[in-house]
């Protein structure tokens, strides 16, 4: 982990529990998961062409699906 919004100092430099299957994939995917702090979040995952660099991006899902939850 190079980057956090939140807790920086104390995620930085470790690994992802999810970061082996992320590995293994091609990267290109956006699927639930669970944060370092053991929240549900839709984890988007890309691997960058140039460099094979896995770039990953959480969003919790209570918020990805409030929109949806509002429109029923």
């Amino acid at each position: 982990m190079l980057a956090r919004s939140k807790d920086h100092g104390r995620f930085s430099g470790l690994a992802h529990p999810g970061f082996a299957e992320d590995w293994k994939s091609n990267g290109n995917q956006v699927r639930r998961s669970t944060s370092l702090d053991g929240e549900d979040v839709l984890r988007a995952v890309m691997r960058s062409k140039i460099t094979g660099w896995l770039v990953t991006a959480s969003v919790p899902l209570r918020m990805a699906e409030a929109p949806l939850r509002r429109s029923v």
